[in-house]
């Protein structure tokens, strides 16, 4: 299925054609193949075309869609913005800094038509890497600079980062790297504690031997499990299929305004402004929200999206009700 997304057209196009082979079928045959593989906004460019079901008609189809996903520039923009809004990853994540080499690899695949071995274009990158690996990137990049008189290309970088991610791979560096992120506790002596001054009011003194709680990542992002954004901007989580982020709102209990716990949308009190629109749902949801699958418009499309969530999160809440009451 086609929805619009410029970096899938090739493979889809090309998965399309050799999956069927239209070349002896009757119009209408190809016109209800062509429908039933493209949707979304793919499908609104052609869906004047698709009213007309004759063989102009369809060549007129394929030729829209080729100038509209096929075009170099338009993939070449679909991959710098992929990068532009690529989260930053953390340190020990090694799936997700293979996932960032799988995308560099894809663009450097395009030739000089996106050029990212610049010293500029580098600087953009290395602050999506962690900043340990980032600082030793920094480092070699210098020494190979002095060496050949130029800064290393961007087949030199993915190299560096490829190395790093089997480092972050490997089971010894991920035991490093856990045992570095327990919590500490701290121990005292009692032989070294001070006394208690007895001038001190007992509300002092209770606050004094009140441990203190452990700070909670209340702003992590729960889907991809970092610490530098809230689960309402993830860019990873935005890139979901429908099925699939409902699926995991709704296993996390999250209001869909905020993609905060403990409350429904309805309930809301702070919902989510879009950063990418302006409207009210999270960043995150964007292309959910952005996708409709009819021609009303994407206002419309939000809100009824949003009702249609509020519907799933009370049912799930009733039947909750009704599981506790009947225990």
């Amino acid at each position: 299925m086609f929805s619009g997304d410029p970096l899938e057209y090739q493979d889809w196009k090309v998965a399309f054609n050799e999956s069927f082979n239209l070349s002896k079928s009757s119009t209408g045959q190809k016109w209800l193949k062509l429908r039933q593989f493209v949707d979304g906004r793919a499908y609104k460019a052609i869906q004047g075309f698709y009213r007309q079901r004759t063989e102009t008609s369809y060549n007129a189809a394929w030729a829209k869609l080729d100038d509209r996903y096929g075009k170099g520039e338009k993939v070449h923009e679909a991959y710098l913005d992929k990068l532009k809004n690529w989260p930053k990853i953390n340190q020990g994540d090694a799936e997700a800094l293979e996932d960032f080499i799988d995308l560099l690899e894809s663009v450097d695949g395009l030739g000089a038509d996106i050029d990212l071995n610049s010293k500029a274009a580098n600087k953009k990158l290395i602050v999506k890497i962690p900043y340990q690996i980032g600082e030793k990137w920094a480092d070699e990049s210098t020494r190979l600079e002095r060496e050949t008189g130029r800064f290393p290309p961007l087949k030199t970088f993915v190299k560096f980062l490829s190395h790093h991610c089997d480092i972050a791979q490997n089971s010894l560096s991920r035991a490093l790297h856990e045992s570095n992120t327990q919590p500490k506790t701290k121990t005292q002596d009692i032989s070294t504690r001070k006394p208690v001054n007895p001038k001190r009011t007992f509300a002092t003194q209770q606050n004094d031997i009140t441990p203190q709680q452990p700070e909670s990542h209340i702003h992590a992002c729960l889907f991809c499990k970092m610490d530098n954004h809230k689960t309402a901007v993830c860019g990873k989580l935005n890139f979901l299929p429908f099925s699939e982020a409902h699926e995991f709102i709704r296993g996390k209990r999250l209001c869909y305004a905020c993609l905060d716990a403990n409350h429904i949308a309805k309930d809301c009190a702070s919902p989510a402004v879009c950063n990418t629109c302006k409207e009210k749902h999270p960043t995150s949801l964007h292309k959910m929200h952005k996708s409709p699958r009819n021609p009303a418009s994407s206002n419309d499309s939000s809100k009824q999206l949003m009702m249609k969530l509020d519907s799933l999160e009370n049912t799930e809440t009733q039947s909750s009700q009704r599981n506790t009451s009947d225990k």
